[in-house]
């Protein structure tokens, strides 16, 4: 595969500017099409209000769980294996990070407690224009 050239580069970056102005603009002409009108207007309210109601009903739910111990006891546990978890995946990511990969895709199979776990690793290409990540 041959190497692009910084002209080749030079004018993808110019079309994509461009696309980004035009697209920029169509964007701005759709916002004439609002949808509008007293109905809708009172239906969103009524909506805004039951969304109130149910979270003020959710909120006095959890008031009564956390007055509960063994959901107090539940919650710390669950807090405690979530960082658990953090953490040996982090570790996971370290080793796996020192495997030499020949090709773009690497494949891993395991036999854990009689359940088939699989680890693929990837090369990834990210693209960065000013500062913000590309993403297709």
């Amino acid at each position: 595969m041959a190497t692009p050239s910084n002209l080749q580069l030079e004018r993808l970056l110019a079309d994509l500017v461009k696309e980004r102005e035009r697209h920029a603009v169509a964007k701005e002409r759709l916002k004439e099409f609002r949808i509008e009108s007293e109905a809708l207007t009172d239906l969103k309210r009524a909506a805004r209000d039951i969304r109130d109601q149910v979270k003020a009903e959710k909120q006095r739910l959890e008031e009564e769980f956390k007055q509960d111990e063994d959901f107090q006891d539940s919650t710390k546990e669950e807090l405690e294996s979530r960082e658990r978890m953090r953490e040996l995946t982090h570790e996971l990511r370290e080793l796996l990070a020192e495997f030499p990969m020949k090709d773009d895709l690497a494949s891993f199979e395991f036999n854990i407690q009689g359940d088939r776990q699989q680890i693929q690793l990837e090369k990834v290409l990210k693209m960065y224009i000013n500062g913000k990540e590309q993403r297709e």
